[in-house]
């Protein structure tokens, strides 16, 4: 373990904020809270040692699906591991009070003063995946010997759609209002790996010779639908 120096403690909280989620806030928090209980009651020695062990066996088991409870791992653990040989001359709740002036100062210069903070991230709006889906489209309906750059343009669909869906869902643990926003563009994201299946199944029946203007027809009227959407939460 790494010990925390005191005076760096609140640049290092700073640090763990930026930039913020609510996962990321509010585990730093609650793990700044762990450590503060403990050293308040047991100060130094085997039951602090047992505590940081304890904290960075919950960061190393929840990482990455459970992030929150990974982030209350880690800071608690660097928390206590400085305290672990001789009690902290610095009372717990002035360590507890340096997390949360940390993470204000994370939420005001990672978040309410950040471009963008309030948009989707680059990688979970449409701006990239349609222009994708598109011009797959374009080429499944043409005759195999008529496609020009078919593998890239297929392998370019899938790769923007599955990144489109799991940007999106990564977005929902944002802070609000993007949180709230990705959570109300899951189904955009689903409909777009969908519609690349969908142009999938529209190529394979070009190949066969078979009439595919009905599917194409109504493949193109879900392509519209997703292209009339704005970029952005904000548009």
């Amino acid at each position: 373990m790494v010990a925390v120096d005191r005076r760096r403690d609140r640049p290092a909280r700073i640090c763990i904020g930026l930039r913020p989620d609510g996962d990321r806030v509010f585990g730093t928090i609650a793990g700044a809270a762990f450590a503060a209980v403990v050293l308040a009651v047991f100060g130094s020695g085997l039951p602090v040692a047992c505590a940081a062990a304890l904290a960075l066996s919950v960061a190393v088991l929840t990482a990455p699906k459970l992030y929150a409870f990974s982030v209350v791992g880690i800071t608690g653990s660097a928390l206590l591991a400085s305290c672990i040989g001789t009690a902290d001359t610095v009372l717990p709740a002035l360590r507890l009070l340096d997390t949360v002036i940390g993470a204000g100062v994370a939420i005001v210069f990672g978040y309410l003063l950040w471009p963008d903070s309030r948009r989707l991230p680059t990688t979970a709006r449409l701006d990239a995946a349609l222009p994708a889906i598109r011009a797959y489209l374009d080429e499944a309906i043409e005759q195999p010997e008529r496609r020009v750059d078919w593998q890239t343009r297929r392998d370019d669909a899938y790769r923007q759609a599955h990144l489109l869906r799991a940007e999106t869902e990564a977005a929902t643990t944002e802070l609000p209002p993007v949180s709230s926003v990705a959570i109300s563009r899951i189904p955009v994201a689903v409909e777009s790996e969908e519609l690349v299946d969908a142009i999938t199944a529209l190529a394979a029946s070009t190949e066969s010779g078979r009439d595919v203007t009905p599917e194409r027809d109504r493949i193109e009227q879900r392509l519209r639908l997703l292209e009339s959407l704005p970029i952005h939460s904000d548009d």
